[in-house]
């Protein structure tokens, strides 16, 4: 189990974990829970979660035609990246002539994440992060028996100079890539821009199986609005001294 902050008292149960959990691969919503019995079941689950709530469909389907047993639990999670920073509606300084820009990114199976590209210009040009950051045993290393990754907004406010000399260091084993991936790239304002101009910042990523984002929403939609993984967008508004 891959748990995100996870602690137990005095050496013994209960398991608490928080955030995101994922069972070798099977990705699982972020939550907070206790951990008191683990059941081995050579059947699928028929939780309600399990049976009538995780799974995708055509985006000809809703509430009233859906056919819940016509498809399959979602097991992993799609390629997928967003920003953290800056936040919708923040400034981009004209004087500056460009913005950073910091996310994370992540894909399911425990495929690793090769490429993060950003762009300021609606897609006309992209620009690739050089800084991707991940870990098998998170921030500290750790090993494979015990495991510990912060959220992506959690790590990104909390790692220190060391830390990330260390996530640098510490590569992902091809389909063990378990770790959030961390990124940052600066990126120039588009060509022209002047001071009350809109621009929106939007980012996309491609794993090791050459599977990238989608740019939108419209092949992706169905009414239980799971497996989302379109570019993330964040507008910014330009302004000067």
């Amino acid at each position: 189990m891959l748990a995100t902050s996870s602690e137990r008292f005095e050496g013994k149960g209960p398991w608490r974990c928080f955030d995101t959990c994922e069972l070798v691969s099977i990705f699982l919503v972020p939550s907070l829970r206790w951990l008191s019995t683990v059941v081995a079941s050579s059947e699928e689950c028929q939780g309600f979660w399990q049976q009538k709530d995780y799974k995708p469909f055509s985006p000809s389907v809703d509430a009233e035609t859906v056919d819940w047993k016509s498809s399959s639990p979602i097991q992993e999670s799609p390629i997928t990246s967003a920003i953290c920073e800056p936040e919708p509606g923040a400034e981009a300084w004209l004087s500056d002539g460009d913005v950073t820009a910091k996310g994370y990114a992540f894909s399911g199976g425990g495929r690793d994440v090769i490429r993060v590209d950003v762009s300021a210009d609606e897609g006309k040009t992209w620009h690739v992060s050089p800084q991707r950051r991940g870990s098998e045993g998170g921030v500290d290393g750790g090993s494979e028996e015990v495991i510990s990754v912060l959220s992506p907004l959690d790590l990104l406010a909390s790692l220190s100079a060391s830390q990330t000399a260390r996530l640098n260091k510490i590569p992902q084993r091809p389909g063990r890539a378990w770790a959030w991936c961390l990124w940052e790239c600066t990126v120039p304002l588009p060509e022209g821009a002047k001071a009350g101009d809109s621009i929106t910042l939007q980012c996309r990523a491609v794993d090791d199986n050459c599977c990238a984002q989608p740019d939108g929403v419209a092949g992706l939609w169905n009414f239980r609005g799971v497996l989302n993984n379109a570019w993330h967008r964040v507008p910014l508004k330009v302004v000067d001294v």
